[in-house]
């Protein structure tokens, strides 16, 4: 074998083992990048309020899934915004280089919810260009802030509901309602915030919970008969259930329920020194439940809540007109939700 044969063996040796790493037409060498797709793929849970009655525990109701389930019938989770595969083939389709078919080097491969890219360093990029968009968009999130409030005639003149009575309420309105509140803390009655990711129910709730009596099960033996006690759990207090969804042009739809309760202590005297006294308390409450369209920022205004519902009973200070917004100052909630600031 001459000298040259043996250079040209040599020069194609080098050139089968360079080529072994490129991938792409214009001899671009081959990278490898893993993609986590959880925060796409992956489903958040739904955190639903729980349900404020006098229901025994337990108790089942049409519309209700044992303690919860104040909006759905059943405990759901927030829809994921796309499954691993659909995001696979929406790099296929959108990334150039694998849209033409790539090369015999490259892959495109899902495991265990991961994209494992092996592709020219653009067309990587161009790869994570998409992840990192479909990313930021299901980690959108919305801030939930409620506030029940004294909403007396100096609050609304400082800060005059809106003129048509709708219970939707404008950005401008919140913002200057809650600073006033910020200044007045007398008239804040209870307040409380959560966040949730973009379609994830989530739920507020500020009150107490004590044990009573409901029952006694009489037991016979032999010699004597013996009452066990039944006891129960009774909640009161403010417990505010949303579902926000972000639309486009700024707007926010939000599914809601809130509830107001208070408790009123009542104890039946039985007659029998066996079985003494019973707690039988009763209920009042404000309930309401619905759909807001509002702009980011805005929220609704709910009320009023009876003032016996209240530990505090605001002073009657005059009516205003249909143009003052509430015919009677009040004890209102206000429910603002806003996209979480990036």
């Amino acid at each position: 074998m001459t000298r040259f044969a043996t250079a040209r063996i040599a020069a194609s040796a080098l050139l089968i083992f360079v080529s072994a790493g490129l991938c792409s037409a214009e001899d671009e060498a081959c990278v490898d990048r893993i993609f986590d797709l959880a925060n796409i793929s992956s489903m958040a849970r739904d955190f639903p309020a729980p349900r404020y009655s006098l229901d025994p525990a337990g108790t089942v109701r049409e519309g209700m899934t044992d303690e919860y389930g104040a909006l759905d019938p059943q405990r759901e989770e927030r829809p994921r915004l796309l499954d691993a595969e659909s995001v696979k083939t929406m790099v296929e389709e959108s990334v150039e280089f694998f849209r033409n078919g790539g090369s015999a080097k490259s892959s495109l491969k899902l495991r265990n919810g991961r994209l494992y890219v092996t592709a020219p360093p653009s067309a990587v990029d161009e790869a994570a260009k998409i992840i990192s968009f479909l990313e930021a968009e299901a980690l959108r999130s919305v801030e939930v802030h409620a506030v029940m409030f004294s909403y007396t005639a100096e609050i609304q003149k400082a800060c005059p509901p809106p003129s048509d009575g709708r219970c939707a309420v404008p950005a401008k309105f919140c913002e200057s309602l809650t600073a006033l509140l910020a200044r007045d803390q007398s008239a804040v009655m209870e307040r409380a915030s959560t966040s949730a990711l973009n379609g994830q129910k989530v739920s507020v709730a500020s009150g107490r919970e004590r044990s009573f009596l409901r029952d006694l099960d009489s037991e016979s033996t032999d010699e004597r008969a013996v009452l066990k006690p039944v006891m129960d759990t009774l909640r009161e207090g403010l417990v505010v259930e949303a579902r926000p969804r972000l639309g486009m042009g700024g707007m926010i739809r939000t599914e809601y329920f809130v509830n107001c309760s208070k408790y009123k202590e009542n104890i039946f005297e039985t007659g029998n020194p066996d079985m003494g006294s019973l707690d039988l308390p009763s209920i009042r409450f404000f309930r309401t439940a619905g759909t807001a369209v509002a702009e980011n920022g805005g929220g609704v205004l709910l009320g009023p809540v009876p003032a016996a519902l209240t530990s505090q009973t605001p002073k009657k200070e005059g009516s205003g007109g249909p143009e003052a917004g509430p015919p009677e100052p009040g004890i209102y909630i206000l429910l603002r939700i806003a996209e979480a600031r990036k």
